[in-house]
């Protein structure tokens, strides 16, 4: 089973402080709901530990083989996309692996309609070239701050909600 070799190949994984952990059993009811970062960590380190490792033998079906070439499109372009610094060839990069990523979608799957994101991730190498790195303004900071409020004991007490008793 596909999802038991991923979680087995997680608890196999040593993870650095910075990147946020999926939990062990990913994918059932019991692990909730993942975080942007928790998202991250699973489709840019563990799925593809995982895939590459079954999904490229001999004896793989030639439609697996080009789903795993396809989700490493990608995997690349959110990791160009994500980069702490860029140029230009890092950007080019991006451009290209998002497209082949895009175009892969609708060669492998032709009666699905791709979705507007998908049509905007073709344009995110103007804003990196107009903005930058997307680090700066991203909003996975906000999200676990988000997370922090809603998860707190909500007593009736606003000023214990706050960190410096402001009312």
């Amino acid at each position: 089973d596909t999802l038991q070799q991923i979680r087995d190949d997680m608890s196999a994984t040593i993870y650095p402080s910075y990147l946020g952990q999926p939990p062990k059993e990913v994918g059932s009811a019991s692990a909730g709901s993942l975080s942007a970062d928790q998202w991250r960590t699973f489709c840019l380190v563990n799925l593809p530990i995982t895939l590459t490792r079954i999904w490229s033998s001999v004896d793989t079906s030639e439609r697996r083989k080009l789903l795993l070439i396809n989700f490493l499109d990608l995997v690349v372009a959110v990791k160009r996309a994500t980069a702490k610094k860029l140029d230009p060839e890092t950007i080019a990069s991006f451009e290209s692996h998002m497209l082949k990523y895009v175009r892969g979608l609708r060669y492998i799957f032709p009666d699905v309609d791709l979705t507007p994101n998908h049509h905007l991730a073709l344009h995110l190498g103007e804003v990196l070239r107009d903005f930058g790195p997307t680090h700066a303004y991203w909003s996975f900071p906000f999200e676990r701050y988000i997370r922090l409020v809603r998860d707190a004991s909500q007593n009736s007490r606003p000023s214990e909600l706050l960190p410096c008793g402001i009312e």
